[in-house]
């Protein structure tokens, strides 16, 4: 079965009681050929390795907390919170607490 995008002017729901994130699910909400936008849920712990994109990122904290290791810093992006890396910028992620993180990623034109 494909995974559902969301349709230009459809409404995503992204509210979550603090209780059910750790039996969502990660998804991409859309992705066109210009930005992709990416709900991203960790557990208390759970990590995702260094990797980077080529185009700039913006992460947003909806729940939880969430360590960023960037390559001169290691934020960590609390509920309410947003934060941009550049173009290419390696990035791992920690989480510090059952957590979603909202991510859009600006593709580059080629």
């Amino acid at each position: 079965m494909a995974l559902h995008h969301a349709t230009p002017g459809e409404i995503i729901d992204l509210a979550h009681a603090p209780e059910r994130v750790p039996d969502d699910q990660s998804i991409a909400l859309f992705k066109t050929p210009e930005v992709e936008v990416i709900r991203r849920v960790l557990d208390r712990g759970q990590s995702v390795p260094q990797h980077r994109v080529g185009g700039p990122i913006v992460f947003q904290c909806l729940a939880g907390a969430v360590r960023l290791v960037l390559t001169h810093a290691q934020p960590v992006l609390a509920a309410g919170q947003l934060l941009y890396i550049a173009p290419g910028e390696p990035y791992a992620l920690e989480a510090q607490d059952d957590s979603v993180l909202l991510m859009t990623i600006v593709r580059r034109s080629e």
